[in-house]
């Protein structure tokens, strides 16, 4: 039983995964989402939502490659795939909001 993907499909999780994160994250942040005129330092209950927005995005985007259904030929359930996805993009966003922290 896998853990996690094959290393070429874990990395496009990963790669996909930041990149969404990113764009959802530069959308909310020209969106004014933001307290104190911090865009990056989203709200908690924000920074949930763009967390279920990335995780559902991604998912997406690997179904239409076809990547979900061949992982699940693998052994790796689209639940798996998806709490990796979300694990990448908690980090990226924990990490975001200590750096603009520690800035301030």
């Amino acid at each position: 039983m896998r853990l996690f993907p094959p290393q070429p499909f874990l990395g496009d999780v990963v790669r996909t995964t930041l990149v969404i994160w990113v764009g959802f994250h530069f959308a909310f942040a020209v969106g004014g989402g933001g307290p104190e005129g911090s865009a990056l330092a989203l709200p908690p209950v924000v920074a949930g939502v763009l967390l279920a927005l990335v995780v559902g995005a991604s998912h997406l985007d690997r179904s239409a490659r076809g990547v979900t259904l061949f992982l699940a030929n693998l052994g790796l359930s689209t639940a798996k795939v998806s709490l990796l996805a979300l694990a990448v993009a908690g980090l990226a966003e924990m990490g975001l909001q200590i750096v603009v922290r520690l800035l301030k």
